[in-house]
C-alpha cells in the first residue's frame, strides 16, 4: 500500500521542477560578438569554454544560453565572464565574474561546474557557477549564484545568496545547496 503513494509522490516530485541544462558546447562566431558587444579594448584572448555551455529549460522552452567566457584584461590578468543570449547568437547580457570587480585581485582560470541549485521561486530560476580561481599562488573555488526570471528570460545576479557563498570555497553544487539551505 505504502509503495504505490512513494511512487506516485516521486512522479509528482519530478514533475513540479521541471528546470533542467541541456549542454550545448560550441557555439561558432561568439567570441567575435562577445568582442563587438563587450565594447572594452582591454580585453584580449577571448575564449568560451564549450564544456560548460548550456541551453537553460524550462517546460520544454529554451530560456537562453549560459555562455562562460575567459579572457586576458590588458594582457596581464586572467579574468571571466559570464554571458547570456536567448538565440546562441546575439548577446543579452554580459556579468564579469572573477578578476573584475570586487573580485579583482584573483585570476580567474575556468567554470568547474554549472548547475540548478533550487527549483523556481517568484519565478526565478537559481542556478550555480563555480569557479577554479587563484590569488597569488593560493587556488580556490568561488561560486556564483544567478537567477534566471521565467517571464522576461533575464539573468541576473543573486547578489545575496553570492554574497552566502562567494569566500567559502564551495567547489560542488551539491555543496552549495546544502550551504543556502541552511541559511
Amino acid at each position: 500500500m505504502r509503495l504505490p503513494l512513494f511512487i506516485s509522490i516521486m512522479i509528482f516530485s519530478a514533475f513540479s521542477f521541471s528546470a533542467n541544462l541541456k549542454k550545448v558546447g560550441v557555439i561558432p562566431g561568439y567570441v567575435k560578438n562577445f568582442i563587438t558587444y563587450n565594447h572594452d579594448q582591454s580585453i584580449s584572448q577571448v575564449s568560451i569554454q564549450d564544456d560548460q555551455v548550456f541551453d537553460v529549460v524550462n517546460n520544454h522552452e529554451s530560456l537562453g544560453y549560459l555562455i562562460p567566457v575567459t579572457a586576458r584584461f590588458n594582457d596581464i590578468r586572467s579574468v571571466c565572464y559570464i554571458t547570456w543570449t536567448l538565440d546562441g547568437v546575439n548577446i543579452k547580457t554580459i556579468i564579469p565574474t572573477v578578476g573584475l570587480g570586487d573580485l579583482e585581485t584573483s585570476q580567474c582560470d575556468k567554470v568547474t561546474a554549472v548547475g540548478l541549485i533550487d527549483k523556481p521561486d517568484s519565478g526565478n530560476i537559481k542556478l550555480a557557477v563555480v569557479y577554479k580561481a587563484y590569488s597569488g599562488a593560493e587556488a580556490g573555488s568561488i561560486p556564483f549564484i544567478l537567477n534566471v526570471n521565467e517571464k522576461s528570460k533575464i539573468l541576473s545576479v543573486d547578489t545575496k545568496n553570492t554574497e552566502q557563498v562567494e569566500l567559502t570555497n564551495i567547489s560542488a553544487i551539491a555543496e552549495i545547496k546544502k550551504k543556502l539551505a541552511d541559511q
